[in-house]
């Protein structure tokens, strides 16, 4: 099965010397047992996202800059979610990778195109929880002129980020309301990638952070309820897990709302149907203050 990057993301393909991942589609009796599975798992109690698992992502961010330090090869800032081979969502089916990095590797190719994409016009790029880095890796390897900064509520996220772009380009920053320092570039882009989906129903206090700001532009990659369809198999199940981890929720919806009022324009809002076991995250929606 050829994986249709230009389908799934209605972005251009980039020139890579990787070759774009593969799948193997799975047969309809597997297909059948993984969504009982899947049934029984969420009737399980899942874990919450939010604020109270800052010390988990902490010690996560740490064991990778320990390793990136000895070994300075970007795969060791993988985060350990995105090294596992196992069956994923692929255009409203399961299907299961040919190798443990399918994941990371079309999610790499994606990033390019989507700066490439809703960048080009910006003289810098300031993401919000950006972990250890590789999104901000993958901007400079498309645009090395421009500048980054990484913003985490990690110690050890905002190191990661010093090392790889130098002192001062990372900072501490908390998304449910402990700010830090405020930024107000002429021409900026802001980005969240996997991010605000922590925030669940609260990410009034930093929307409004980031219009205060005036950026050229706003780029989210996010799991996004609004975009499921209730009545897919799929896509219900998806639903279920979303709510019982609180991801992010109605804010595609509150964007819709400051739309209608004239106060930003979406320039893009898609479904992409990729993604893990339990849900498609890497949907994203761009928009600009009107």
């Amino acid at each position: 099965m050829n994986f249709e990057f230009e389908k799934i993301f209605n972005l251009p393909r980039p020139k890579s010397n990787n070759p774009l991942p593969w799948f193997v589609e799975m047969p309809i009796a597997e297909h059948i047992l993984t969504i009982a599975q899947v049934r029984d798992h969420l009737r399980s109690n899942l874990v919450p996202v939010g604020g109270h698992r800052k010390d988990n992502w902490n010690d996560q961010w740490a064991g990778k800059l320990a390793e990136f330090k000895i070994t300075r090869d970007p795969l060791n800032l993988l985060p350990d979610y995105l090294k596992v081979n196992r069956t994923m969502r692929y255009d409203g089916q399961y299907v299961l990778p040919d190798s443990p990095l399918v994941e990371y590797r079309a999610a790499q190719l994606f990033r390019k195109a989507l700066f490439a994409e809703f960048f080009k016009g910006v003289d810098s790029v300031h993401e919000f929880g950006c972990g250890s880095g590789l999104n901000l890796l993958d901007f400079k390897e498309v645009f090395p002129d421009k500048k980054v900064y990484g913003y985490d509520w990690s110690d050890s996220a905002v190191e990661i980020i010093n090392l790889l772009f130098g002192e001062g380009s990372g900072r501490k920053f908390d998304m449910f309301g402990t700010f830090g320092k405020a930024f107000q570039d002429n021409n900026a882009g802001i980005l969240t990638f996997h991010s605000m989906e922590q925030l669940g129903p609260n990410w009034g206090e930093f929307f409004n952070f980031i219009i205060n700001r005036k950026p050229s532009v706003v780029v989210h990659v996010e799991p996004i309820y609004e975009f499921y369809n209730p009545a897919d198999p799929l896509d219900s199940l998806a639903m279920s897990y979303h709510r019982k981890r609180n991801y992010l929720s109605e804010y595609y919806t509150g964007l819709l709302n400051w739309e209608h009022d004239w106060h930003i324009q979406i320039d893009a809002a898609l479904r992409v149907k990729f993604g893990s076991l339990y849900h498609d995250a890497y949907s994203y929606i761009v928009w600009r203050p009107a």
